[in-house]
C-alpha cells in the first residue's frame, strides 16, 4: 500500500513539473514602439521620451493586444438579412446590386445561422456610418447600423 501511495505521489510531481511551461515572449523579436520613435534615421532631430516604465509595458500589451485582434470596434451597415430557401440568391443580387451602385464601399457576405445577411462599410464612426445610411435609405429602406468589427479604412 505504502509502494502504491509513493508511486502515485512520484507520478503526480512528475507530471505536475513537466507541465509547467516558460512563455517566451514574442516582444524580444520585435522592435519595441519607443525605440522607433527614437531612431534618428527614421525621425530627424532629437526625441526624448521620459516615462515610467509601467507606461512602457502598458503600450506595448496594447500594440499587442491590438494586433492579435481582426479588427477593431466600429460600425457598419446591413442592408440586407433573410433566411429561407431563397435567402444566399437574394443576399448575392443585394450584394452586386451594391457593389454596382458603391463599388468602393467595401461590403461583406455573411452567414449567421439561420440567417444570411450583407453588411457594408468600416466606419469608424456612428456620425460617419448615418451620413452614410442617409445616402442608400431610398435604396434600402430597411437598412440600419450595427456595431461591429472593422477592418481599417483605407
Amino acid at each position: 500500500m505504502i509502494r502504491v501511495v509513493v508511486f502515485s505521489i512520484l507520478l503526480l510531481v512528475g507530471l505536475a513539473s513537466s507541465a509547467q511551461t516558460v512563455a517566451v515572449s514574442d516582444s524580444t523579436k520585435k522592435e519595441d514602439y519607443f525605440s522607433y520613435l527614437s531612431n534618428p534615421f527614421l525621425y530627424p532631430g532629437k526625441i526624448l521620451i521620459k516615462q515610467d516604465a509601467d507606461i512602457e509595458k502598458l503600450v506595448n500589451i496594447h500594440i499587442e493586444y491590438g494586433e492579435k485582434r481582426e479588427g477593431f470596434p466600429g460600425y457598419r451597415i446591413r442592408i440586407f438579412s433573410d433566411l429561407g430557401y431563397e435567402a444566399r440568391k437574394n443576399a448575392e443580387n443585394t450584394r452586386s446590386f451594391f457593389m454596382k451602385q458603391h463599388p468602393d464601399i467595401p461590403n461583406y457576405l455573411l452567414y449567421d445561422d439561420p440567417n444570411f445577411k450583407v453588411v457594408v462599410g468600416d466606419f469608424r464612426t456612428k456620425s460617419e456610418a448615418l451620413k452614410f445610411l442617409k445616402l442608400i435609405e431610398i435604396e434600402y429602406p430597411n437598412a440600419f447600423i450595427i456595431k461591429d468589427l472593422i477592418k481599417c479604412p483605407r
